[in-house]
């Protein structure tokens, strides 16, 4: 009896929704990614990074952008057509590339890295800054990927490379 009455319990409580519902997700207006070659980079930007929530990237806050997601699963598919919006960001430390057609990204304007994980299996040559210390993630890659090293000429340091 006391099982029949926590199932009849439950069953109201659910059937009046009062169990929390989630959150709707975080949304993003056209507008707010208008100045992004890649409008999916610059969504998934103002989510991780907009800290005032008022659905717009200032550059403070794109300056202290330290970690991007670009996975893509399966609640929220989306391919990147546009790495070049990476170059926004010089203080990424963790940047996560998912689904692509590209076969190069170019992350020499983000010597801050320190994790980059690529989803990707089109992805072929990676650019980063020289100096950057980054490792790397492959959870599905297979085959080569070609790392070149390039001098940052927004780095002070590097003088020391040239």
């Amino acid at each position: 009896m006391k099982k029949l009455f926590t199932l009849f319990a439950a069953g109201a409580l659910f059937a009046t929704g009062a169990f929390a519902q989630l959150p709707p997700p975080f949304q993003v207006e056209p507008d707010a990614v208008k100045d992004f070659a890649d409008k999916n980079v610059g969504r998934k930007a103002i989510q991780g990074g907009d800290r005032n929530q008022d659905g717009y990237l200032s550059q403070e806050e794109m300056d202290s952008l330290e970690v991007l997601n670009l996975g893509s699963y399966r609640i929220d598919p989306f391919d990147v057509v546009s790495y070049e919006d990476l170059a926004k960001f010089p203080n990424l430390k963790k940047v996560y590339l998912g689904e692509s057609d590209l076969a190069e990204v170019d992350l020499s304007r983000n010597p801050k890295l320190e994790v980059i994980a690529i989803q990707s299996p089109n992805l072929k040559t990676v650019i980063i800054a020289v100096g950057c210390k980054a490792q790397f993630y492959f959870p599905i890659q297979s085959g080569e990927i070609v790392v070149r090293r390039v001098v940052n000429p927004d780095d002070p340091n590097a003088i020391w490379y040239q």
